[in-house]
């Protein structure tokens, strides 16, 4: 089993690991923070593993591994799950820019890119395996007429609404804990802050990203907390004429806390987001209230690919995603066991 992670993105690898994946017929899964290196409807890809906040049958392949290949691989809290992964050292082959580990023993001046490479020099058997069970499928999506929108709701629609002109940007919180289950189709389309969990990455990041490809346009994932802390950004947006897809979910604070400790401090100040347009002089906005809100809204970002748009998801303070759910639920149990 290989387990691939974002060194594969910054050290441009991701066709050779696709040429070792295709050579060998391994089955790979991502990380978080690597997700997206390998196209996520490749055969092989298994999706993204994030101990219990994952889809148990990645959980379950990966952990039951007795050889794992971790290429690129950080293996730090939130990139795996928060403390939830239970993956076996003695099982490892840990390759990353810095070492190489084979069952605590470190072999020096072996780099990722060497391994990789290496491994393509030589005759390596196609191995038989076929999945015994699979990913849970995409859900069909047609909208509810007045049904007030939820986060679950909001990234099935966005599932099938991406598509390879776009680049998913997801900052920390249920941005990245939903926006991880949706399926990228491209490599290298999904970029996230999941190492440091820096909140109020996501706009800011959507620069550097449309600057480096101009081809292509973010879908920045930002809750409300995160986006007042760096969501000014868009005035450099706006000078630098770029046109980012900025979705707030506005859930009226840190929604991330509350399943596991509410109160005041998880409250924040209600901006007026759909005035910030007015403020800027530019941009698009649009107020999400109920799922056919969502719809004109999506429809009328296809028609308009020039100015920065900016949706404003009015969601439950309760509301969370099925990963967060996921996360809380087996932090509960660590904790109360």
């Amino acid at each position: 089993m290989i387990l691939a992670g974002v060194e594969i993105h910054r050290f441009k690898l991701q066709e050779t690991l696709l040429k070792l994946v295709e050579a060998t017929n391994i089955p790979v899964a991502e990380t978080l923070l690597g997700k997206s290196v390998i196209n996520e409807i490749h055969p092989n890809n298994l999706g993204i593993y994030e101990g219990a906040m994952g889809h148990e049958f990645t959980r379950k392949y990966v952990e039951s591994s007795d050889c794992l290949i971790l290429l690129g691989t950080f293996l730090s809290d939130i990139n795996l799950g928060i403390f939830t992964a239970h993956l076996d050292p003695k099982s490892y082959i840990y390759i990353t820019s810095e070492k190489a580990t084979i069952n605590f023993h470190n072999y020096e001046e072996i780099s990722l890119s060497d391994f990789l490479q290496g491994l393509l020099t030589v005759e390596l058997k196609c191995r038989p395996w076929r999945l015994s069970s699979s990913p849970p499928p995409l859900p069909n999506f047609s909208v509810k007429t007045g049904q007030k929108i939820t986060i679950q709701r909001l990234f099935q629609r966005l599932n099938l609404w991406i598509n390879q002109d776009l680049i998913v940007i997801a900052d920390v919180g249920d941005a990245l804990f939903a926006g991880a289950d949706l399926l990228v189709h491209q490599k290298s389309r999904f970029l996230s802050s999941a190492y440091y969990a820096s909140l109020g990455f996501a706009v800011p990041a959507s620069i550097g990203a449309q600057l480096a490809n101009p081809k292509l346009r973010p879908l920045v994932l930002v809750g409300d907390g995160a986006f007042q802390m760096t969501g000014m950004e868009l005035s450099t947006i706006i000078r630098y004429g770029l046109n980012p897809i900025v979705i707030i979910l506005n859930n009226l604070g840190y929604g991330t806390e509350r399943p596991m400790q509410d109160g005041k401090f998880n409250d924040i100040l209600l901006w007026n987001y759909r005035q910030l347009p007015q403020v800027l002089n530019a941009g698009k906005s649009f107020d999400i209230w109920t799922e056919d809100d969502l719809e004109m809204a999506l429809i009328e970002i296809k028609n308009n690919g020039q100015d920065f748009c900016l949706l404003d998801v009015h969601l439950d303070s309760q509301d969370s995603s099925l990963a967060l759910q996921r996360l809380t639920k087996a932090l509960k149990d660590k904790v109360e066991g």
